[in-house]
C-alpha cells in the first residue's frame, strides 16, 4: 500500500476529489496476483496502530520514521472496508506488525504442506523462503515484481536465504 501510494500519482482521486492512487495500485497487484496464481486462500495482514513488544525492549525502535501521510493513512481504511467487503480475510493483532503475522503464517504448522506467496515490497521477509514459501518481491508494478525461491534469492542476494539474519 505504500509503495502503490507513491507509485500513483495524487491525481488519482474520486470525483469528489477523494485520493485513492494507494488503493489503485493496491488493488491493481491484488487482482493481478489472484488471476496469475489463481490462490485458495489469501490473507492480507496490517500493523497494529499499537506499539509492539520490540518499543518494550528497545523504545526508540522506528524513532526516525516519519509520520504516515494523511492521504495514506484514510485510504488504509477505504482498502479495508473493501477487503472486507470481498470476504477477504484481514488479519491484524494489537502489539503485532504485518511482518511479525506473515512470518507466523509461513511458518504455521496448520499450513504445512502449502505452497505460500508472500506479497511484499519488503526484502526482509526473503527470510522466510523456504520450500514451502517464495517472496513475490513487488515493484511500482506488477510487472517489475519478481517471484524468489531460495534459488534465485542466493542469486540476487549474493548469499543464501538462511544467512540473511546473520547478513543483516
Amino acid at each position: 500500500i505504500h509503495r502503490a501510494y507513491h507509485a500513483y500519482p495524487k491525481t488519482l482521486t474520486t470525483k469528489d476529489g477523494k485520493l485513492v492512487n494507494a488503493a489503485y495500485g493496491f488493488f491493481s497487484i491484488v487482482l493481478q496476483v489472484i488471476n496469475k496464481y489463481q490462490p485458495a486462500e489469501i490473507y492480507f495482514a496490517f500493523d497494529s496502530k499499537e506499539k509492539t513488544f520490540r518499543h518494550k525492549v528497545y523504545p526508540e525502535y522506528k524513532g526516525t520514521r516519519k509520520k504516515t501521510d494523511e492521504e495514506l493513512t484514510v485510504q488504509f481504511k477505504t482498502i479495508k472496508d473493501v477487503l472486507l467487503a470481498a470476504d477477504f480475510k484481514i488479519i491484524e493483532l494489537p502489539g503485532f506488525e504485518a511482518d511479525d503475522i506473515i512470518g507466523t503464517l509461513a511458518c504455521s504448522n496448520d499450513l504445512t504442506g502449502k505452497q505460500k506467496i508472500i506479497i511484499t515490497g519488503d526484502g526482509d521477509l526473503m527470510q522466510l523462503i523456504n520450500k514451502e514459501v517464495k517472496v513475490l518481491l513487488s515493484g511500482s508494478a506488477f510487472q517489475k515484481s519478481s517471484l524468489f525461491d531460495s534459488k534465485t534469492a542466493e542469486i540476487k542476494l549474493g548469499y543464501p536465504v538462511t544467512k540473511i539474519i546473520e547478513y543483516k
